[in-house]
């Protein structure tokens, strides 16, 4: 698991004015799972979002607040690794 995190500028598509990354990756350094900050994500317009499992998909993350971000973060880390028999 990797985490990163800062303040940033409050704006549109930050509106709580925090930068983050959690991710969790493979042994080979490969990303598996990942929630991230609002950015702009493919062509698409800004937002909080999940980079989800076993797909590649990007799907909208509903900011809730720090401990619903760590929740929400190990609860599907939880899940993969319980998929993945580790």
């Amino acid at each position: 698991m990797k985490f990163a995190a800062a303040r940033t500028q409050v704006t549109p598509g930050q509106p709580h004015g925090l930068g983050y990354s959690l991710t969790l990756h493979a042994p080979n350094g490969r990303r598996v799972y990942g929630i991230d900050k609002a950015h702009r994500a493919g062509r698409g317009r800004a937002f909080d979002h999940r980079h989800v499992y076993g797909g590649g998909r990007i799907v909208g993350y509903a900011w809730r607040g720090p401990v619903a971000l760590l929740t929400d973060f190990y609860r599907e880390v939880e899940r993969i690794l319980n998929e993945r028999g580790v």
